[in-house]
């Protein structure tokens, strides 16, 4: 989706206009029809953009001991994972994964990160693909500090074992996430023929120690 400037658009409209002229088509049975954003209306179009946010994917259970439920976790293909100040909030039962929207992208390149101490971090389970995780998304306050993202990460990897899935991958797109934090989280690249940031997350030789209690609110 791709929002024009109201002086391209007269542009537009007389270039379609010209190339229809010159094909011999009738100019009379010519209707173009194009929407103008009306940017000045910013109310209705926060309230287009909220349809388009991560947050707003449909919730229906919710955990916040990923060992003591873990029987939950195992059922559930794609899930939130809420960290508050280095600890474990809940982890939340979603209905789709969390895919990011070119208006949630617009929107944060627009206003920015929120300013909390909130962190979420998505996953999924591609269908037909049980041995596999999927980092989806990561949503970050501008008071959630290195603890907390450490503490969403190793509670990924403690589902990762509940699901006993063999790898977690993602494709990085953020370039304030550096290769050397990745690497210190256990990441590896992968598949660099292809582009972008693609990596990945190994369990082949089995799971790391778990300390995700730590994170755990009491």
């Amino acid at each position: 989706m791709r929002i024009l400037p109201n002086k391209i658009l007269p542009f537009l409209a007389g270039a379609k206009h010209q190339f229809l002229a010159e094909s011999g088509m009738p100019l009379c049975r010519v209707k173009i029809k194009f929407a103008v954003w009306n940017l000045e209306n910013v109310l209705d179009f926060k309230r287009i953009l909220v349809f388009f946010q991560p947050n707003t994917m449909i919730r229906l259970h919710s955990v916040s001991d990923p060992i003591g439920q873990a029987a939950q976790l195992r059922r559930w293909r794609c899930g939130r994972i809420v960290m508050q100040s280095g600890r474990l909030v809940e982890i939340q039962h979603r209905l789709f994964c969390g895919n990011v929207s070119v208006a949630q992208v617009w929107w944060q390149a627009k206003y920015g990160r929120p300013d909390d101490d909130l962190l979420w971090l998505d996953y999924h389970q591609p269908i037909g693909m049980r041995a596999f995780l999927t980092l989806d998304y990561i949503r970050s306050g501008t008071h959630a500090g290195y603890k907390t993202l450490l503490g969403a990460c190793r509670v990924l990897d403690e589902i990762a074992r509940i699901r006993n899935a063999q790898a977690i991958v993602a494709h990085v797109t953020n370039s304030q996430i550096s290769d050397r934090l990745l690497h210190r989280l256990g990441w590896e690249q992968h598949l660099k023929q292809w582009k972008g940031r693609h990596w990945i997350r190994r369990f082949y030789d089995g799971y790391p120690t778990s300390n995700v209690r730590r994170y755990v609110t009491a």
